[in-house]
């Protein structure tokens, strides 16, 4: 299973690890919803990173999911549990494991935040 990184890694202003680089991970453990309304369970674990210069850092992580059972707060024993499923666009957070040794030669500089281009969103209000 694939993620993508959702935001720039700097270390020391080196670019490490791009926003849209490419994490691998494995499904650690599933189970179906269950009966009585209780619902399933879903864990993920994130293995590794490729980094800025082409080598993967192995990572530590751990995000676990429930199907819901309950609708607003409320349990209610008739209904039936929910699957789970991670939707695009859930974040997830991992850690490298253990040092990693970079080299600095392998690494650009951080672009430097002051020098993006800014973006203009739209607004619902016309402009007169």
């Amino acid at each position: 299973m694939s993620f993508e990184v959702s935001q720039d890694v700097v270390v020391d202003d080196f670019l490490v690890i791009p926003k849209g680089a490419v994490a691998l991970g494995v499904v650690n453990e599933a189970e179906p919803r269950k009966a009585l309304g209780r619902g399933g369970k879903l864990s993920v674990l994130i293995k590794s990173v490729r980094l800025a210069d082409n080598e993967q850092a192995s990572l530590r992580s751990g995000t676990e999911a429930k199907g819901s059972s309950s609708t607003a707060g409320m349990v209610i024993p008739v209904m039936h549990g929910k699957d789970v499923a991670f939707t695009k666009g859930t974040d997830f957070t991992a850690y490298v494991n253990g040092d990693t040794r970079l080299k600095k030669e392998n690494f650009h500089a951080a672009p430097d935040p002051g020098d993006a281009v800014p973006t203009v969103s739209p607004t619902s209000n016309p402009h007169p």
